[in-house]
């Protein structure tokens, strides 16, 4: 054989695929197929019962254990854009929960990587808020929560931020998807809201030799790291995230489950930004209710390094609760 019928030879007896390119839908169902598990297959001691939710490459199985304890796996594929993200959310949740299980986050039970996916099995959970909003009664075209039932899962929001940060993280990614309700099959758990989803969460302080916690610099620029419907305005113009902009995604969730946002039914990404970085304050809040108004205002004095007044936003939604 001449050299160059050797190389194309070559080429094709040693390619995977020979000559053919893979498809984009070929690569999805293949990485795909690393997370689908059939029920029976087993994690340490866990079995996977059934699926139980999927999005974009990631899925979540209900599993369970010989003693009848159920739980959470979530699986992601390790061949997806910057890798599964978790790796870093098995170590934030096992940081949270160094003495123990924690108020309103997650308890994580095993976690594992494998060639072709992560794995972690964690606290099963019910309901987020998302769900739970489309199945309340609707208020001029538009589902809200009763306000006695709102103000208290606004309280326990709050408190589960503040363990995140009281650890040195912030989240990152505030949004109704990751807030969710206790299992209803876990009575002493059911009402208790929990905070999930940890893959976009950084450190923003760490102990030094002292004890003492020590603020990590502030990047010149930061890329975006969130929801454009939720992130606050200093995500939008590349303003390094700090625990203010976690209560302030956490406000505009609380504004769309009370009265909904301004720009709740506008789709484009710039129009949203636009809106949100241009709207006053007062126009912001005018159906919110007047002990919570001055929240964001105060947020706005706030930078990177800045502690949020938690027991202030407390006091106001305490206010809330007895009016």
């Amino acid at each position: 054989l001449s050299p160059l019928l050797l190389h194309s030879f070559l080429l094709d007896r040693l390619s995977p695929m020979g000559d053919k390119e893979e498809t984009a839908k070929e690569k999805e169902e293949r990485i795909q197929g690393y997370v689908t598990f059939k029920a029976g297959r087993r994690f340490g001691e866990w079995t996977i019962d059934k699926k139980l939710d999927e999005g974009g490459f990631g899925k979540v199985y209900l599993v369970r254990r010989k003693d009848g304890q159920t739980a959470a796996l979530k699986a992601e594929p390790n061949e997806v854009e910057g890798g599964s993200a978790i790796k870093l959310e098995k170590n934030v949740l096992r940081d949270l929960n160094d003495k123990g299980e924690v108020p309103h986050i997650p308890v994580l039970y095993h976690a594992a990587k494998h060639r072709q996916f992560c794995y972690m099995v964690m606290t099963l959970l019910g309901d987020n808020f998302k769900l739970l909003r489309n199945q309340q009664p609707q208020k001029n075209g538009y589902s809200t929560f009763n306000v006695n039932t709102w103000i208290r899962l606004a309280i326990q929001c709050l408190y589960g931020l503040k363990v995140v940060h009281d650890h040195g993280f912030i989240h990152r990614d505030i949004k109704p998807n990751n807030f969710l309700m206790g299992h209803p099959s876990d009575p002493e758990r059911s009402r208790i809201v929990y905070l999930l989803d940890f893959g976009l969460s950084r450190s923003f302080a760490f102990k030094g030799q002292n004890g003492k916690w020590i603020c990590r610099l502030a990047r010149p620029t930061a890329e975006f790291r969130g929801t454009v419907r939720y992130c606050s305005p200093n995500v939008h113009n590349e303003v390094e995230q700090g625990r203010r902009d976690d209560i302030w995604s956490m406000f505009f969730v609380l504004i769309e489950m009370h009265c909904g946002l301004p720009w709740q039914t506008v789709t484009s990404k710039e129009k949203i930004e636009w809106i949100k970085c241009q709207m006053k304050d007062e126009h912001l809040t005018q159906n919110f209710p007047r002990e919570l108004r001055g929240v964001i205002p105060s947020l706005r004095k706030l930078d990177c390094y800045n502690r949020p007044d938690y027991l202030s936003i407390y006091q106001s939604m305490l206010a809330v609760m007895k009016r």
